[in-house]
């Protein structure tokens, strides 16, 4: 669901998650960034672990079926995010449109920077 990460008064988890419901405006006609964790991420533990190494899920760039559509781009499909980064796409739902959602933690996406907006762009189709 959409919400707020925010410190909890008890501390007895360092964040609390508040959901809300608003809708962030767009400001740009690029997509923006959002970085998010996966339980098995590419991190230092995964990577030398042999028995979950291979947990670590495809890196993918998640997006929302109507920007996907609008970009003509299908599930699968090859895109290029930010101007260097090719990912296959995963269509999902549950991403805010006008949103890409990557990985957070994973060699691919490691020099991604953190910036706001990014441009996605189809580079070929799935297969």
């Amino acid at each position: 669901g959409t919400g707020v990460v925010v410190p909890t008064a008890a501390g007895s988890q360092p964040l609390g998650y508040i959901p809300m419901d608003m809708a962030v405006p767009v400001v740009t006609d690029r997509l923006t960034l959002h970085f998010a964790p996966s339980l098995y991420d590419d991190g230092v533990t995964t990577r030398h672990a042999a028995s979950i190494a291979g947990l670590v899920p495809e890196v993918v760039v998640s997006m929302n079926p109507r920007d996907a559509s609008a970009l003509a781009v299908n599930d699968g499909d090859v895109v290029v995010v930010g101007g260097d980064l090719e990912l296959p796409v995963r269509l999902d739902v549950e991403v805010p449109q006008g949103s890409v959602v990557l990985p957070f933690n994973q060699r691919a996406t490691a020099g991604v920077p953190a910036v706001a907006a990014v441009d996605v762009d189809r580079l070929r189709g799935a297969g």
